[in-house]
């Protein structure tokens, strides 16, 4: 199953991308424009069917804003409700453990479009029929990997896969 989750679709908590509309070309782009020093996360809701619980995986569509150079790590993780069964709090539901995907700016233009897959290995006792949380940030702190492009990384769209 493939759901694509957009920039205007986001939803935030404290630390958060700045919202851009990009319109200075000729064609106009919404994006969520993460900072290059500060940890900051976009998050989407969404039901899941048909998961057979043997993978989840997220693909993240980006820009650089800026630069043509330096590597990108993105993070991401899930928290699953099962309607009518979990008692916990929808507010403090905690979510899974955080998978990281690198990538290295491909150069010639600071907004060519780049494209990352990484997979999730925990997935938070999701089963088919859950609400799904999906957290998506930018490792700007470098705590799994070196995070080294300058100025922002805007995210133009993502795509979570499950079977």
């Amino acid at each position: 199953m493939t759901l694509r989750l957009y920039p205007e679709e986001a939803r935030f908590l404290s630390a958060f991308p700045q919202v851009i509309y990009l319109s200075s070309g000729s064609v106009p782009w919404l994006v969520l424009a993460y900072d290059d020093t500060v940890d900051e996360s976009a998050f989407w809701v969404f039901p899941v069917d048909s998961f057979g619980g043997t993978s989840f995986s997220v693909t993240v569509y980006w820009i650089a804003d800026s630069a043509n150079a330096g590597s990108v790590v993105w993070q991401a993780r899930i928290g699953a409700i099962t309607p009518n069964a979990d008692s916990q709090d929808i507010t403090t539901k905690p979510l899974g453990l955080y998978a990281f995907g690198q990538q290295a700016h491909l150069g010639t233009n600071a907004r060519r479009l780049h494209k990352v897959t990484f997979t999730l290995s925990d997935f938070n006792a999701l089963s088919d029929g859950d609400l799904v949380l999906v957290e998506v940030g930018r490792d700007a702190d470098s705590s799994f990997a070196q995070d080294d492009l300058v100025g922002d990384a805007h995210l133009v769209m993502v795509e979570v896969k499950w079977s």
